[in-house]
């Protein structure tokens, strides 16, 4: 995955690619709260029930990452900033 694009502070456009789900090329992220717990997307770090977080924008159909999570913390203020979905499914 790679964060492409911080149009605002609350959203992100992000390139998602991960073969053993889906691809998205401009898939548009806003920050909500988690919740269930999780893991970042972006670095694997552990979010809990409560924390902020970016989300794939909802919208119907439901895109196949909608669980996906990057903990708001970790959501770099520029764009281009990559992460290997591979590390996420060992």
């Amino acid at each position: 995955m790679r964060v492409i694009e911080r149009p605002s502070s609350a959203t992100a456009i992000v390139y998602w690619s991960d073969a053993a789900t889906c691809h998205y090329g401009y898939q548009g992220w806003r920050v909500t709260t988690a919740t269930t717990d999780g893991a970042c997307a972006l670095t694997g770090e552990v979010i809990h029930r409560g924390d902020a977080v970016y989300r794939p924008s909802q919208r119907d159909p439901k895109p196949q990452n909608a669980s996906a999570m990057i903990l708001a913390a970790s959501m770099p203020e520029n764009e281009n900033c990559d992460a290997d979905l591979q590390d996420q499914h060992a």
